[in-house]
């Protein structure tokens, strides 16, 4: 694993999906049309969010260590739900696995010691997701949500990415692999 240093104003972790290209392409689709983040990074489970209380080597260091202990997973995303930021006056629509879910929970468990327990928000609980959208209120990313419907999405998730984010970007620093 090579890991770049470089100024940034947070790091997270991400996993980035397989999935068949068909569903990659719906899910890009979607994205592309109400996703603000669509051209900054692909479809991805975030397990850990966006802190600046740890560098990117360290980050690095501690997922690569996350990582040796934890295997591949196995994932269906089946549901659409709307879901109130916790941070903005705004909603988004996830797309939620109904398979892998535990798993992927874990996972973000997992990674939420050491260094990183002071960030750990316990009054946020955590969900496990896709984000394919975002809007203003709450009753277009509901519409929305009903509008996608339930769909079955195979996946699998093998690696961990680390990722700087700024204003601006968000860069893949290091992909670990899982077991």
């Amino acid at each position: 694993m090579a890991c770049r240093s470089a100024e940034v104003n947070a790091v997270a972790v991400v996993c980035p999906l397989e999935l068949s290209a068909d569903d990659r392409d719906w899910i890009e689709s979607v994205r592309a049309l109400h996703d603000p983040q669509s051209t900054l990074i692909d479809a991805h489970f975030t397990v850990v969010f966006p802190t600046p209380d740890i560098s990117v080597e360290r980050m690095c260091e501690h997922v690569e260590d996350v990582a040796g202990r934890n295997a591949a997973i196995d994932f269906q995303l089946s549901q659409a739900v709307a879901v109130r930021d916790h941070f903005a006056p705004r909603s988004h629509v996830f797309l939620v696995p109904d398979q892998g879910d535990a798993e992927v929970r874990a996972l973000h468990a997992a990674l939420y010691v050491g260094d990183l327990a002071p960030s750990l928000r316990p009054d946020i609980p955590y969900q496990s997701h896709v984000t394919v959208a975002a809007f203003e209120t709450q009753a277009a990313a509901e519409r929305f949500a009903l509008d996608l419907g339930e769909r079955r999405i195979r996946g699998r998730i093998r690696s961990l990415a680390v990722v700087s984010v700024t204003v601006r970007t968000i860069r893949r620093e290091a992909v670990v692999a899982l077991l």
